[in-house]
């Protein structure tokens, strides 16, 4: 997003009375919260005493929560494309796994991608009205997944395996004996237990590094 006055310097906040953003010159901080120069003379004066604007200017609310309900869709009505595409990607792709190469267990992430989605979208729209600047892109989401890479790596495999033995099982199946066919069968039944012990090491994690 771009400054309103000038269009060619990257927004460095929004003004906290008419929501419009704001480079680094043009935003004036008057008691903890940025000001347009236009805006922050009615509220030095005194002629305004209201509190800080809750949306973004030419943002509304009501189709902000409607575009919510599309995973990605409420981060580019922000104005954060990337990020929205990153979402909106991860969403479909994630279906189109689960339903035509036969992962039914990447079916349980089509929620979880959805709910995240959801509360990032309200996250960045809560951030923005506050008068902070929000920049586009997935820094956050690559640095998560960097110091996670062992459990997402535990999680690939669970995938694979998962895919072996659903998609793949036919073709197990013809190369190897019957008793090792119905091994690989048996183990089918264990991804669930897999699943909530990733779950339980990746919380035990998060706890060990909140205590640092």
């Amino acid at each position: 997003m771009s400054c309103v006055k000038h269009a060619d310097r990257p927004a460095a906040g929004y003004c906290q009375k008419c929501g419009f953003g704001l480079c680094e010159d043009c935003g004036v901080e008057v008691g903890g919260r940025v000001y347009c120069k236009g805006c922050v003379e009615d509220v030095v004066n005194g002629n305004y005493e209201g509190e800080p604007r809750r949306y973004v200017a030419g943002r509304s609310r009501a189709v902000f929560f409607i575009t919510s309900l599309l995973p990605g869709a409420s981060a580019m009505y922000l104005g954060l494309i990337k990020r929205g595409l990153f979402f909106m990607t991860a969403f479909f792709l994630t279906i189109y796994f689960a339903s035509s190469w036969g992962m039914g267990f990447l079916g349980l992430m089509i929620p979880v991608l959805w709910v995240t989605a959801f509360f990032d979208g309200f996250n960045k729209l809560k951030r923005m009205e506050s008068g902070i600047l929000v920049e586009d892109g997935i820094e956050d989401i690559l640095d998560f997944a960097r110091r996670n890479k062992s459990i997402l790596c535990l999680f690939l495999a669970i995938l694979l395996l998962n895919w072996a033995l659903g998609s793949g099982l036919k073709f197990i199946a013809s190369i190897l004996p019957g008793r090792l066919y119905w091994m690989f069968y048996e183990a089918n039944k264990l991804l669930p237990l897999l699943l909530i012990i990733g779950g339980i090491v990746f919380l035990l994690k998060r706890k060990r590094e909140r205590e640092k």
